[in-house]
């Protein structure tokens, strides 16, 4: 495997997102490893905008991923500067890539989903944040879950809200976007699509009773923008920036 050039960052100068484009064959590999490298062995090319990721891909790199570098660097992915804004690393874990477009050729199982960027009626409203236990690591996340056989997106939606945060009643408005992205459960890697609507509560009914039987620990009501630092940046942030642009606040 060809060593990556450069200097290596520290996980805190390492952006939050990070586009690479990849081939088929790689991700497919990925699928079954759970670890993205290059099929040639050379380093990983990285970049801060897809347009310049394709562009630099090579041919056969097809599919352009979304990738939570900062948080794999804190996880023990070592990222390479190699200037001109091109970030270099040997591999990275699966699971912190998001792909908005994955071929259907390239067989994981796809998880449909649904959930809510619950807000609070207020003039500067705030959002929804469940802290979810995974093993021994804890991580705040929006409410969401699978869809039952049959279950329509909005009805799942409201159900797992609910069902999650303890809540009594929200309000579920407009569809926001389709989140798409993969990771890890019960040992295999899998492609979870999840579709998340814009959810109010009345003001005096934002009392949280989280479901520990599921993992979730605490919730809280939080500012977008800290919202937007806490929670996984290709996993939710496209879904709570729409809603924060749907009903303003900070």
């Amino acid at each position: 495997m060809s060593t990556p050039h450069g200097a290596k960052l520290k996980p805190s100068k390492v952006p939050a997102v990070l586009y690479a484009a990849m081939s088929r064959k790689a991700v497919r590999l990925a699928v079954r490893t759970g670890t993205l490298v290059r099929v040639s062995g050379k380093p990983i090319a990285m970049f801060e905008r897809s347009s310049r990721a394709r562009r630099k891909g090579g041919p056969g790199a097809k599919i352009v991923l979304r990738i939570s570098a900062r948080a794999a660097a804190e996880r023990g992915s070592r990222f390479y500067d190699r200037g001109s804004g091109r970030i270099e690393t040997h591999s990275v874990p699966l699971k912190f890539a998001a792909c908005s477009n994955l071929p259907a050729s390239i067989a994981v199982p796809r998880i449909d989903a649904a959930g809510g960027v619950v807000v609070t009626a207020e003039s500067s409203p705030r959002v929804l944040l469940l802290l979810k236990k995974s093993g021994s690591s804890e991580r705040w996340v929006l409410p969401k879950g699978k869809l039952a056989r049959s279950e329509q997106r909005r009805t799942g939606a409201r159900r797992e809200v609910l069902e999650e945060s303890g809540l009594a009643r929200v309000d579920v408005g407009a569809f926001l976007l389709r989140e798409r992205y993969f990771d890890r459960e019960r040992g295999r890697m899998v492609f979870k699509e999840v579709s998340y609507y814009l959810m109010r509560v009345a003001k005096g009914k934002t009392r949280l009773k989280t479901n520990r039987a599921e993992g979730f620990t605490r919730g809280k009501w939080s500012t977008f923008r800290s919202a937007l630092a806490s929670t996984d940046p290709v996993r939710t942030h496209q879904s709570i920036l729409k809603a924060q642009k749907s009903v303003g606040g900070r």
